[in-house]
């Protein structure tokens, strides 16, 4: 149904003289594959933000408070990474800390995928920080990286356009980890509500990996279409 309003949107935007969001933005080929990763990144933080305590209680067997608490050094992480992220693409340009984060993201989403079976909450936490500073390093740089390639009159519609899809591609993340959970538990076949919650998590967990390489191969075509542009000139 918002893949279906989106496309109303912008067949109705492409009429109107002053469309809330001027959906030529999507024109430009890097600042659409920039705004696709971006939305995907915090597709995956928000599936991890609410797959990993409903994990730590559920599977593990933690209480509430321990495991929400699992998210906050990660959480803190981000407060001290997130301007030194800046920091590094003024410097050295997009492709380094956009590179790394990602890969930094995609390391921490395999750690918890293969140590799924024997995770406990300080492990968590430590993966969970390891994902956080790859987070700190991509998702503000996707952003700014995006907007670069958009001339003056449209800066303000490419703003708009990624602090809609941020809400939006959140509550995607949230709802596809509580979905696979849910399918995982109505198809029980006697196994008990730890071993379905900790099924449907390992599907999480693998459809999260898929989208983080997707995310990598988006950036890498970007970034290797503006190098073959500069050699060209």
């Amino acid at each position: 149904m918002g893949l279906l309003a989106g496309g109303i949107y912008g067949y109705h935007a492409k009429r109107l003289p002053t469309p809330l969001i001027d959906i030529h933005i999507f024109k430009y080929p890097r600042f659409t594959r920039s705004f696709v990763a971006y939305a995907l990144c915090q597709l995956i933080n928000i599936g991890m933000s609410f797959l990993l305590p409903n994990f730590g209680q559920l599977v593990i067997g933690a209480n509430a408070l321990l495991a929400g608490l699992l998210l906050l050094p990660g959480t803190l992480l981000r407060l001290v990474l997130m301007p030194f992220g800046g920091i590094i693409l003024d410097k050295k340009g997009a492709a380094w800390p956009i590179l790394t984060g990602i890969s930094a993201m995609i390391l921490a989403l395999l750690l918890f995928f293969g140590f799924q079976s024997s995770l406990t909450i300080p492990l968590m936490t430590l993966f969970y920080a390891i994902f956080s500073g790859g987070f700190s390093l991509t998702f503000s740089n996707l952003l700014t990286d995006g907007m670069k390639q958009l001339p003056g009159q449209l800066k303000a519609d490419g703003n708009g356009a990624f602090n809609a899809i941020q809400q939006y591609a959140g509550s995607i993340g949230a709802s596809l980890m509580a979905a696979f959970i849910s399918i995982s538990q109505l198809h029980a076949h006697g196994l008990s509500a730890t071993q379905t919650t900790a099924r449907g998590s390992s599907h999480d967990f693998i459809l999260l990996i898929l989208l983080g390489i997707f995310m990598l191969g988006l950036q890498l075509f970007n970034l290797k279409r503006t190098k073959s542009h500069k050699q060209t000139e």
